[in-house]
Formats: structure tokens, sequence, C-alpha cells
């Protein structure tokens, strides 16, 4: 989902439905995108990922007649078709804000990335097994197995590689938290 496709759905068919992305600023009568040099037009930005919380995506996604992924899905995703630090990925400061996503087409043999964004699932964050608290810090996970949080994968621009592309690694928000640098990607069931 980028900046652009989901700024014709605020400012269209999902108008008062979610709030206002806080990655974006109203500014001098103009949509932009917040980054860390300031804001930038929706112009510059119209194809990175658009970064917004999981119910403002998860809306977004139904109403296109599709859904977020679940973990498993776009671990498998990854799986398939990430290129990781050394294939480009816009991970560990590549870029200091998003990019436009690549699709993992020919011309990438086959391998993309997601812009550089955390990527937010339709998966509860809950204990798996084989889960065991860490002695030094018991809290970290079990305080957020509450129904309330996502989980996301992957990384944003930020996050160091060994972190990124480790496929055990889950990371969690709470599902109407604006903050976070989580964007997602619709996915289609296909009718039986």
């Amino acid at each position: 989902m980028t900046n652009d496709e989901f700024y014709q759905f605020y400012t269209g068919s999902g108008k008062g439905k979610v709030p206002l992305p806080a990655s974006w600023v109203e500014e001098d009568d103009a949509m932009k995108v917040r980054t860390l040099y300031g804001p930038v037009s929706m112009d510059v930005a119209r194809h990175w990922p658009v970064i917004a919380p999981y119910n403002s995506l998860s809306t977004y996604a139904r109403v296109k007649g599709g859904r977020l992924p679940t973990e498993s899905e776009l671990s498998l995703f990854y799986d398939k078709f990430n290129a990781g630090y050394e294939g480009g990925t816009n991970v560990g400061f590549r870029n200091w804000h998003p990019v436009p996503a690549t699709t993992g087409g020919k011309r990438d043999d086959g391998k993309g990335g997601n812009g550089g964004v955390w990527e937010w699932t339709s998966t509860t964050f809950a204990e798996e097994d084989g889960f065991s608290p860490s002695k030094l810090y018991p809290g970290y996970s079990t305080d957020f197995f509450d129904g309330k949080h996502q989980v996301i994968l992957g990384g944003s621009y930020a996050t160091i590689p060994r972190i990124s592309e480790r496929r055990s690694f889950r990371n969690w928000y709470q599902h109407n938290y604006p903050y976070t640098w989580a964007g997602g990607r619709i996915v289609y069931d296909i009718p039986k």
C-alpha cells in the first residue's frame, strides 16, 4: 500500500473511516509525508509505502476486497521474494526514509523489498509452542499477550540487517498505535 493509494482512499471512499496517518502532515494546504529531514511533498513520497496503524490499513484492505496477510503468509512471501540487505533491501539506513517497494520480478532476479517499513500481519501477538520467558526480562513478551497487539515482520529503514533478516524475529505493536514505522500489503483470497 503506497502513500498515493492510501491518500486516494483517505480523501475518497475512506473519508471519515480512517484517521489521518501520523506519518502525514498538512502544510501549506498540501498533504506531506514526514521524514527525518522534515515533511516532503506527496509527489516525492507517492510510491513509498504508507506508514499507518493496523486498524487503518486493515480497513483499507477490506474496502479493496482483500485483507492483511497472516504471519505465516507474510513469512512465506519473505522466504520466497525478500532480497535482504545485500540484495538491496532498504534497511540498516541504506536510505533515511522509505523508498518504493520492489516486486520481486525478473529485473530483480525474483527478489524484492518492502521499501523500508515493518509490515503488519493479521496475526494477534500470542505465545507460541515452546515459548519460555527470558530470565533477564520476563515481561518483555508476556506483557503483550493481551489480544491488543498484532505481529509485525520485516524491518524498517532504521532496523539493523541482522534483525530484519532473522526469520524468527517477531515484533509487535498495539493495532491502533499510530507511530509505528509499519505498512502493509493486501492479500486476496482465491475464490473457491
